[in-house]
């Protein structure tokens, strides 16, 4: 495991390691390291600040990406190697949603409320 570590993850074009504060974290507690890694989600109001959305798309990616370390300087151990990042922003006024899903530092599918059949 990563006792005593930090957690955190690595942003494309950032040399700092962000600390690891998504919204939440599925894994396993066994000693398997990435393999453990299984589902992690961010969720966003519409209304929220552009910056604020990109950026959870950013660690979407950071985090489904492949690139487990350790980084030495301050015991901050790198995660990512999640299997499915899923964005979810949502319009409660207007009964609207967008979800967004990642694998392997990519998004790989885009869903909206069209999207599904209505009964």
């Amino acid at each position: 495991g990563q006792r005593g570590q930090i957690k955190a993850f690595l942003i494309e074009g950032m040399n700092e390691p962000q600390k690891l504060f998504p919204d939440i974290l599925i894994h396993g507690r066994g000693q398997n390291g990435s393999l453990e890694n299984l589902l992690c989600v961010e969720v966003k109001k519409k209304n929220s600040k552009t910056l604020d959305k990109e950026n959870d798309k950013k660690r979407l990616k950071a985090l489904t990406g492949h690139q487990d370390t350790f980084y030495s300087q301050e015991k901050i151990y790198i995660v990512s190697g999640y299997m499915l990042g899923i964005y979810y922003e949502f319009d409660k006024k207007v009964n609207d949603f967008i979800l967004l899903v990642y694998k392997d530092s990519k998004q790989i599918l885009t869903l909206n409320q069209n999207d599904f059949v209505k009964e």
